[in-house]
């Protein structure tokens, strides 16, 4: 097969909007040039097709990169057609090609597998996009100062199949010493001739010798045994096997065993660190920090104090709270109120997350507690409760911190200050120099934050509107983008990104804000990508993504990189709660429940025990929750829907009327509905299930509810609509859910034979459901068939669906039997009376 072409000469015509500044380099199908763009004002790379190359390769280039969106992957921007053929306009990425420092003798085993890690990751993103590379070696890899890796030239890149591309049969080009046995014979390309392709390219980067085909999987790894983990040197070796089916199914898989090979290298560095005492040059390089022109914040170029208590080896752990700052007037807060509050709250979380001895409780397992130490430590197992308060004037604030300790939780120490409105970098300063006397510890040099005063500024103005107001809305998440855009080591920006990006998604729908949040987190810094927050922020958008796989293995990588196992617990049952695994989900929450009681926890332990059908212990879990947080929204919500459920009426009216007063959503509108049913209060029923269906107007089930309020009411034409609703916003049902909607409506629209059949559809896919068996009881009731009725209805009380739903009057007719009143421990007089709203 022929090689990529090379040039002859090709000198390309000026484009119009663009200046060529300079050639810089020549790839298998054109040649690129720096080009100032004139009319956004950027730099941008512009490839030019030399004349042998055909004008469809541009565009199947152009289409390629169109559909990959990676951080390791150079991104296109335009193409361009002139009169001697066709430009690409790309992203101009400052970095040398990985051919020009392969040989070179700097760069630790570290960096290097850093750099194949990324490779591998661009790869397996083209993959993703249904196409393999085709030509991958070192001079279609950039590397930049910063270690960041960018692939390049998919002038060749091809589908996952042989043959014509784009209508066009092309000639199969490849650079012979990179390719694969059968690509050699055959000329096909596949995923698997990429991974050939990435191993010789990784053996050549770590030895500096790239081997000869015919001993490539055979003697190389001789020579470096010794040098490289073995591990790296099996996966190499795997990666150039002679057979195609032997070598790793995916780029992925690959991607995957070089982080685990960079996790083991890294702790193998951080072992290997001598220990010492900080020096006078330290500090000197922390006052040459505060000077620069871009201000490093001094809150961490200074040094800051500790004592003995401080040391991890001199005790536990301690649990760190900290108590959200507000004002003491309780007035409006301004633009510089909110700064001062930001600055106060974000300076005491970050100081605390410093600490090595110290271990800071999340802001969201203490949001909704009281204001009292005793039962803050009950519901966190706290050590220390940190508590600012904040009363300012015109031009300043006066700040009190105080820190409570146990077992009586008194303020053990407090210190007060003045702060003036000032800078951003200023009043961070001023609340550090204060906090360590707070927390009664020594000094301790601390890591800087590059980041200059208007971007710490703008981070704080979003801090206190996403963690202290709690807006999380496209909006706020759109500048913490720009912000981390342009602040790439702003690292606490990361874990606000994660928080909002999730609400918003969750919120609307729209799965391209976890796009826009993964390719931020992909391009933070090395330093943040290599800890355990990062496979953490990683973990969460590939849950919400439904993406199971990936979600475990970021389980695991976080765990490699000292993810207390607390959490690891913690987010290994979110997994399996995802997954639908409850009791492996419960295993692992009551596993992290017996390290370390969190009253948080409770809620999905809740959940969990309501989805086994344990209801009683549901409720128990919540009832201790509200012991610690009495106005815990989701906890009510829940906890109402359970006595809802289990038919404890007066308490589930009690309740979910006090969420609707709280935040009322369509969900506890229609079961507030349902709980004024049971109790016989039809009108308020009709009422509230109004309310859902206005508020979800395409929620089926709200739809049917209210439906079935105008039918006890008598209104039957409007119940009738509200049953053909029903069946039209389910259209084709699948789940259980479905079916069971679609059988309640048929039964009530006098559709039997509909009714039945989707209620054996319900049952092939939830045989076990107390739901199932209760809507079974309602069809065979209505149908007279009052044996089998009775069946189901025996089988829903076992599943703990409360006496109290065959109390509605749909099920007047089964008073005939004793079973049935012996069942619901009701008289026949009592009985009988449900025929009064049956009549209607």
């Amino acid at each position: 097969m022929p090689e990529a072409p090379q040039f002859s000469s090709f000198q390309p015509h000026t484009l119009p909007g663009y200046t060529l500044e300079s050639c810089i380099g020549q790839g298998a199908m054109g040649i690129v040039y720096r080009a100032r763009d004139e009319r956004l004002q950027r730099t941008v790379a512009i490839k030019f097709l030399t004349d042998s190359a055909p004008d469809i390769l541009a565009l199947r280039e152009a289409r390629a990169l169109a559909r990959i969106s990676h951080p390791n992957v150079v991104p296109i921007y335009d193409i361009i057609e002139h009169e001697r053929g066709v430009a690409l306009v790309m992203a101009y990425f400052d970095a040398r090609p990985l051919s020009a420092i392969r040989h070179s003798a700097n760069g630790s085993v570290e960096a290097r597998v850093d750099i194949l890690s990324q490779i591998a990751a661009g790869i397996d993103a083209i993959h993703a996009a249904g196409l393999v590379h085709a030509d991958i070696k070192p001079a279609n890899v950039l590397v930049a100062d910063d270690g960041q890796v960018k692939v390049i030239d998919l002038g060749i890149a091809c589908k996952h199949s042989v043959g014509e591309a784009d209508g066009v049969q092309q000639p199969v080009y490849a650079t012979e010493a990179y390719c694969a046995p059968e690509k050699r014979r055959s000329g096909e390309d596949s995923v698997a001739t990429d991974i050939y392709a990435f191993g010789l390219l990784g053996i050549e980067l770590l030895t500096g010798t790239l081997p000869s085909s015919s001993t490539a999987s055979l003697n190389w790894q001789r020579q470096t045994a010794q040098s490289l983990p073995s591990s790296l040197v099996a996966l190499l070796s795997q990666c150039i096997a002679t057979k195609a089916r032997l070598r790793p199914d995916s780029m992925a898989g690959v991607a995957d065993v070089l982080a685990a090979v960079k996790s083991e290298l890294v702790s193998a560095r951080i072992g290997e660190q001598p220990t010492r005492p900080l020096t006078p040059a330290d500090a000197s390089l922390s006052a040459t920090l505060w000077r620069r022109g871009n201000l490093v914040l001094g809150m961490v170029a200074a040094l800051l104090l500790t004592s003995s208590m401080g040391d991890p080896e001199a005790g536990e752990i301690r649990r760190v709270v900290i108590v959200s700052p507000t004002m003491a007037d309780g007035g409006a807060v301004g633009e510089q109120h909110a700064m001062v509050l930001a600055s106060i709250d974000h300076t005491l979380r970050y100081w605390v997350e410093q600490q090595p001895e110290m271990q800071l409780v999340a802001a969201a397992q203490t949001r909704a507690l009281p204001l009292r130490g005793d039962v803050i430590a009950a519901a966190t197992q706290a050590s220390d409760i940190v508590l600012p308060f904040v009363s300012c004037g015109a031009g300043q604030c006066e700040v009190i911190v105080e820190r409570l300790t146990g077992p009586d939780w008194t303020v053990t120490s407090s210190q007060r200050w003045t702060l003036p409105f000032g800078s951003a970098a200023m009043m961070t300063s001023v609340v550090r120099s204060h906090i360590a006397d707070v927390m009664g510890i020594r000094a301790r040099a601390q890591a800087a934050i590059d980041v200059n005063e208007d971007s710490y500024g703008a981070f704080l103005a979003l801090y206190y509107r996403i963690q202290l107001q709690g807006e999380q809305t496209p909006e706020v998440l759109q500048a913490l983008l720009q912000l981390l855009d342009k602040q790439r080591h702003l690292y606490p920006a990361y874990g606000l990104l994660r928080q909002t990006v999730i609400n918003v998604y969750q919120d609307s729908g729209e799965s391209h804000y976890l796009d826009l949040a993964e390719s931020t987190l992909r391009d933070a810094p090395y330093e943040y990508r290599q800890g355990s927050a990062f496979f953490v922020d990683m973990f969460w958008l590939a849950l919400n993504r439904g993406d199971m796989t990936r979600a475990g293995k970021a389980i695991g990588q976080a765990q490699t990189r000292g993810l207390d196992n607390v959490e690891a617990h913690d987010l290994q049952a979110a997994l399996y709660l995802e997954q639908g695994q409850y009791p492996r989900a419960l295993e692992h929450y009551q596993l992290a429940q017996s390290l370390r009681f969190s009253a948080r926890r409770l809620y999905s332990m809740a959940l969990c025990h309501w989805y086994l059908g344990n209801v009683n212990k549901g409720q128990l879990a919540l009832e201790q929750l509200r012991t610690f947080m009495p106005q815990d929204h989701a906890a009510n919500q829940l906890l109402g829907a359970l006595y809802l459920y289990s038919g404890q009426v007066e308490q589930a009216v009690e309740m979910l009327s006090l969420v609707v007063a709280q935040h009322p959503q369509s969900l506890d509108y229609n079961n507030l509905a349902l709980a004024y049913m049971l109790q016989g209060d039809f009108e308020q029923a009709r009422s509230q299930a109004q309310l859902a269906v206005e508020q979800s107007p395409q929620n089926p089930t709200w739809w049917l509810n209210l439906a079935d309020t105008h039918r006890t009411l008598g209104a039957w034409e409007s119940a009738f609509v509200g049953y053909r609703r029903v069946l039209a916003l389910i259209g084709e049902a699948h789940s259980a859910d479905d079916w069971l909607l679609v059988a309640q409506a048929r039964l009530h629209l006098n559709q039997t034979g509909g009714a039945l059949h989707a209620l054996r559809q319900a049952f092939k896919r939830a045989p076990d459901n107390g739901e199932v068996a209760y809507i079974a009881a309602l069809i065979y009731t209505a149908l007279g068939e009052y044996q089998s009725a009775m069946l189901h209805v025996d089988l829903a009380l076992q599943a703990d669906i409360g006496p109290v739903w065959f109390r509605l009057p749909w099920f007047a007719p089964l008073c005939t039997t004793a079973q049935f009143r012996e069942a619901l421990s009701i008289s026949l007089s009592e009985c009988q009376r449900l025929d009064i709203a049956s009549a209607r």
